[in-house]
Parts: structure tokens; C-alpha cells; sequence
């Protein structure tokens, strides 16, 4: 018979020995980052450039009602009832462009996202247009946390200390890092005050990921900086899991997927004004996205009708009767057709930019050239002929903008022409109606070129020939009487030769009002375009 090895025998018996010590250990005696112990699913729902729109609209005069605040929360109810581990975040702009933002300032929106179930947000430029005080108001109204880790109110511990770089939540096992940013070319998008600093994204991001990296499982970046700004960071910043974007108004229907060093960086929008709601799906494990999936999901008709929807729906009706009443009253009579232009006038002149130019011409006859920026006129549907009221006015100029009567040299009005026509024939905000001017562009000659956020020229353009003033040849060594709003006298789209003016009076008139008294008084109002811009 044969004798066992005493040899083998030994060994597995010590082998045996050491897989009991082993199993009997404490998982912690391991470092977790060699074990994998289960996945992570977590779902995110998402909103980008809401614009106001609280109640149900009709988008480009289609025939369904879409979006509104009561659906989005109904569908975020139900989401969150069928699953354990649901974050909802907004990217920003989700005020301004309806009349509730005139008459309540912001509000009413935050408070009602917060009971829809929004967890986190970053701000957006247009959350800046009535002011800091008003932003602070919002963000204390909000009932959540706003993010945003590349602005510094240097001049305000207070709005300061309530707006953070990032936040980490648990997400049932999950630590996500939520970071915020705001567009790098804020200072030219809006009036903004001294004392706030904007600092570069990229580069800020960066160091902000890896603080947080050893804590969090999950890093999402929540930007208000436009979709070509969002493949920039995720390029630069390959350890963000998902950007959530906004600013650019981008619809995507299937997610930007950037994967550069093996790890995925998954980046989403949903276009504008609250018709969808985003939602993606992610499996993850060991910090890394192992599979998504990701809808746009309609807020129409068909949203879930439960008790989320219900509660919101009544607070909407109660703000929008408050706005409607004040709304309702007649401005006065419209000769012609205006609005549904907006493009248009990114790239010439406009019956509706002339609206606006005239009536500000009409209120101060002195000066010798209105101007106005293209991008401050919002009316996405036509109104008249017949009557106009008063929210069809602020719905055209939603801005709380004043106009500043000034002096500028012939030569600073030509440079303010040259970066009027700077991207043509590209639309641009910037690009001007006016009253007053007669001149030519020539996008075959050399456009102005501006430093990389906007706010210095660094070489003149000479697109712009032949132009006239009330039908005089530019005098470049002349002072030109000209109106213009506060927002691009103080920078705004990038416009620096304001700064060269003189004899500068803020006259305190919102231009919405003075376009009202316009119409008041000069109803029936025809409106023709009397400047002219040849192309070649």
C-alpha cells in the first residue's frame, strides 16, 4: 500500500491554515481600493437654461403645450418613488425670459424646484440680472445648495460663504462630488460690480477634482459654460464622471462621451426651457462608469398626474394670476408685425430692433445714434398688428436695462462697429440695430480680435467702410452724441470702448419702459427700418 507524502501533507495543511486566518480577518485589514465589493447605481435627473418658463408654452408656435414646473416635479416623484438612488441637479439659467422673473425676481422658481426635489445647482449669467442683492435673495429662497468654484465675490463674504465650490453628498453608499462653474466670459455677458473675480475653469476644476478624488466615488460637474466648454474640460480633466451643461442651449439627444485615458466622462444637455427632462442611469464601480443610459424624457401631456404635480401646480397658479393681471394692461396699438426675428437680428437690422432703437430715439432726440445690443431682444413670437401690452413688451425685453447717454469719438464708434461685425456673418449678441448709421461690412476683410475672455482688443478689425453718421461721412476725431444700455457701456458682449466716453449720464430709465411710453403715445405705431447695412 502506498504511504501518503508527509510533504504534500504538511503543505496543505499550512495552506488550509493560512486561508482560515485570512477569511477570519477583518475586510478593513485590506485596503478597500483592491476590493470590489458591489456596484453603485445611482440615477441623475437634470435641467439646463429653464428660462422662467413655469407654466406649460407652446415652443415655436407648435401646437403642443410643453414643459412647465408641475410636470417636471410630477416626473421627478415618480422617478424617485421607483428608485432608491436619484439626484436632480439644474445647470443654471433657469430664471429670466418670462415675465415671472420681472415681477418676482427668481423666486418663486428656486423655492418650487427646491419642493420638486432639486438637490444642487450652479448659477447661471442670467441669474445676475437684477443685481447681487436679488442673487442672494434666491440663494436664500432656494432651500438648496448652489455651487459654483470658479467665481469670487471678493466684495461680499456673505454671498461668498453661500455659494461653494462643491458640495459631497452620500448617495446610499455613494459619495458624490457635485462642482459648479461659471461661464469664463461672465464679466462680458453681464453687469457685473466690482469685486468679483472669475477664475479659470479648467485649471480650477483640476485642482478641485483632486482634493476630492480619494473621498468621492462619483464626480459630476454641474456648468454653465456651453456645450465646446464642456468637451474642453472633459479633455483636460479626464477624472469627471458626467457634466451636467447648460449655457449654450444644446439639445442632446444621446450623451457626448469622452473617454481619454480609459475613463469615461459622460456629458449631457437638454436644449431649452424645461421641454425635457434629462435622466441618465449609471452603473458604477471602483470610481469608474461601467455602463449608462440616458433619456430625454418629454414634459408634456403625459407626465405623471400625482400629488408632486398637484402641490406645484397650485403655487404656479397662484404666481401667474399676480402676473397676468399686471401683464394684461394695454401698452397701446401696433401698426405692423414684430417679434420671431431674433436670429435675424444677430446678423442685421430688424423691424423689432427698430421698435426699440426708435423709441429710444423718440425719448432722447439729442442724441445723434442709438444703439443696441442684438442679444437683449427676446420676443420668440410675433405680436400685431393691433393692440400690444404690457407683458408683450417685457416679454421683447425682459432686461431691467437703463440708458446711459454718452460722448464717444469717431474712432471709438467705428472700433464698437468693428466688433459689432467682428463674427459676421456668424449671429452674434453682440451685433447691433441702431438708429442714426449708414454704413458697409466686408467679411472678406480682417475681423477685430479680441483677448481669450473677450474683454481687450488686441488688434482693430477693418470690416466696417464707408459709414455715416445722420448721413454725414465718421469724423474719427468727432464726439458723437449716443444711447446705449448700461449693460454694454459696462462691458457687456465684450464691448470696451465704452470706457473711452465722455459727458456720461446714466438717465435711470429701464429701456422696457421707455418702449412702453413709446407706444402709449404713438399708437397706432408703424415701424420701418430707417439705418441701412450693405453687405459685401
Amino acid at each position: 500500500m502506498k504511504q501518503p507524502d508527509s510533504g504534500k501533507t504538511m503543505m496543505y495543511v499550512a495552506i488550509s491554515l493560512i486561508l482560515f486566518i485570512v477569511l477570519a480577518l477583518p475586510v478593513k485589514f485590506f485596503p478597500v481600493t483592491n476590493i470590489v465589493l458591489h456596484h453603485h447605481y445611482i440615477t441623475i435627473l437634470h435641467t439646463n437654461d429653464v428660462h422662467g418658463r413655469l407654466e406649460p408654452f407652446r415652443y415655436k408656435d407648435g401646437n403642443e403645450l410643453v414643459g412647465g414646473l408641475a410636470r417636471r416635479a410630477g416626473l421627478i416623484s415618480a422617478i424617485e418613488a421607483a428608485n432608491k438612488n436619484v439626484i436632480t441637479l439644474d445647470a443654471g439659467d433657469f430664471a429670466q425670459g418670462t415675465m415671472f422673473f420681472n415681477v418676482f425676481g427668481g423666486e418663486p422658481d428656486v423655492s418650487m424646484m427646491h419642493m420638486a426635489g432639486y438637490d444642487a445647482g450652479t448659477i447661471g449669467n442670467h441669474e445676475f440680472d437684477k443685481g447681487l442683492h436679488n442673487l442672494k435673495n434666491i440663494i436664500k429662497t432656494s432651500g438648496y445648495p448652489f455651487v459654483a468654484a470658479n467665481i469670487r465675490f471678493t466684495n461680499d463674504a456673505e454671498l461668498q460663504s453661500m455659494v461653494k465650490p462643491y458640495i459631497i453628498r452620500n448617495q446610499q453608499g455613494l459619495k458624490t462630488a457635485i462642482i459648479g462653474l461659471v461661464p469664463k466670459d461672465l464679466k462680458t455677458l453681464v453687469n457685473v460690480p466690482e469685486g468679483i473675480e472669475i477664475l479659470d475653469p479648467i485649471e480650477t476644476t483640476r485642482k478641485i477634482v483632486a482634493e476630492v478624488n480619494p473621498k468621492a466615488g462619483l464626480i459630476i460637474v454641474v456648468a454653465h459654460q456651453g456645450l465646446d466648454e464642456d468637451i474642453k474640460l472633459a479633455k483636460s480633466v479626464p477624472e469627471i464622471d458626467v457634466i451636467v451643461g447648460g449655457h449654450s442651449h444644446t439639445l442632446l439627444r444621446k450623451p457626448k462621451v469622452l473617454d481619454v485615458t480609459g475613463d469615461k466622462t459622460v456629458i449631457v444637455q437638454t436644449g431649452e426651457f424645461g421641454q425635457y427632462l434629462g435622466r441618465l442611469d449609471l452603473k458604477m464601480r471602483d470610481k469608474k462608469i461601467q455602463n449608462y443610459h440616458y433619456q430625454l424624457i418629454p414634459v408634456n401631456n403625459d407626465v405623471p398626474y400625482n400629488s408632486a404635480y398637484v402641490k406645484i401646480n397650485e403655487y404656479v397658479s397662484q404666481y401667474a394670476e399676480e402676473v397676468k393681471n399686471y401683464g394684461k394692461q394695454k401698452a397701446g396699438q401696433l401698426a405692423t408685425t414684430i417679434g420671431n426675428d431674433g436670429e435675424k437680428a444677430k446678423t442685421g437690422l430688424t423691424v423689432t430692433g427698430g421698435l426699440v432703437t426708435e423709441a429710444i430715439k423718440h425719448r432722447f432726440p439729442q442724441v445723434d445714434v442709438v444703439l443696441q445690443n442684438s442679444g437683449g431682444i427676446r420676443l420668440r413670437r410675433t405680436v400685431g398688428p393691433g393692440e400690444i401690452t404690457v407683458a408683450d413688451v417685457m416679454e421683447l425685453y425682459p432686461f431691467e436695462n437703463q440708458i446711459v447717454i454718452l460722448e464717444l469719438k469717431g474712432s471709438d464708434l467705428k472700433s464698437v462697429l468693428e466688433h459689432s461685425a467682428r463674427v459676421y456673418p456668424r449671429p452674434n449678441d453682440a451685433f447691433l440695430q441702431s438708429v442714426g448709421l449708414e454704413y458697409t461690412i466686408d467679411s472678406a476683410k480682417t475681423p477685430q480680435k479680441l483677448s481669450d475672455d473677450g474683454l481687450t482688443i488686441l488688434s482693430e478689425g477693418n470690416r466696417v467702410l464707408d459709414i455715416k453718421v445722420g448721413g454725414v461721412p465718421l469724423d474719427n476725431d468727432k464726439y458723437y452724441k449716443v444711447a446705449v444700455n448700461d449693460y454694454i457701456y459696462n462691458g457687456g458682449n465684450g464691448f470696451s470702448q465704452f470706457k473711452n466716453a465722455a459727458n456720461v449720464t446714466n438717465t435711470g430709465l429701464l429701456v422696457y419702459d421707455v418702449i412702453c411710453d413709446y407706444v402709449k403715445q404713438n399708437s397706432p405705431v408703424s415701424i420701418e427700418v430707417k439705418d441701412k447695412i450693405n453687405y459685401k
